[in-house]
């Protein structure tokens, strides 16, 4: 099991100070599959961290299809940034796919942190410099590789979130059908669904 400190203390230190106040302004939350976390219209006020499980931030449609935007899986973090950091109401809804369990930070127990906690600044900009590669590697592969390609080029890479998010979801992050997805792995039997 992941534990939030030691992902935190992978990239900077903490005193047991630090691990203290930290541990004493979050929630842990428990979520059940298909459970709506934040919903589109809302203004998000808090940041998660996914201890297990899997969430997805997605977009619905004008024809009311979930467009996957990002997931996140155990040892990653997630909210829809600009509804949380500028109050905006979010485009997102945010749920859980599987059973999950979250560290569930508030706005202001975050800001709180991150005063009280500096090194939390620059554990937050790596995070997001992290997050911000991996979104622009999507754009690249929706871009310039076939749809197979993509499946394959991601599988590949990223075979930790391949094999712990179900087939439909990826479909939809790849921009792919959970129809043609299925028809890529069944022409290359040597891949295993997850």
């Amino acid at each position: 099991m992941k534990n939030l400190i030691d992902e935190i203390k992978k990239i900077v230190a903490l005193s047991k100070q630090d691990e203290e106040l930290i541990k004493s302004n979050y929630h842990i939350e428990k979520y059940t599959k298909k459970q709506i976390i934040e919903n589109h219209g809302t203004k998000y006020n808090n940041l998660y961290f996914v201890k297990n499980g899997c969430i997805q931030l997605c977009l619905i449609n004008n024809k009311g299809i979930e467009q996957t935007i990002q997931f996140s899986i155990k040892g990653w973090w997630l909210t829809d940034f600009d509804s949380f950091n500028y109050e905006k109401q979010s485009f997102y809804q945010l749920k859980a796919i599987s059973n999950t369990e979250v560290y569930k930070f508030s706005r202001t127990n975050l800001n709180t942190l991150r005063i009280e906690i500096p090194e939390l600044e620059r554990y937050f900009r790596i995070v997001a410099e992290r997050a911000y590669s991996a979104a622009l590697y999507r754009i690249s592969l929706m871009m310039n590789m076939s749809k197979e390609q993509r499946y394959f080029n991601y599988i590949n890479n990223f075979p930790k979130f391949a094999k712990n998010v179900p087939q439909y979801i990826l479909a939809s992050y790849l921009g792919l059908s959970p129809e043609y997805l299925s028809e890529i792995r069944n022409k290359n039997t040597n891949i295993k669904p997850a």
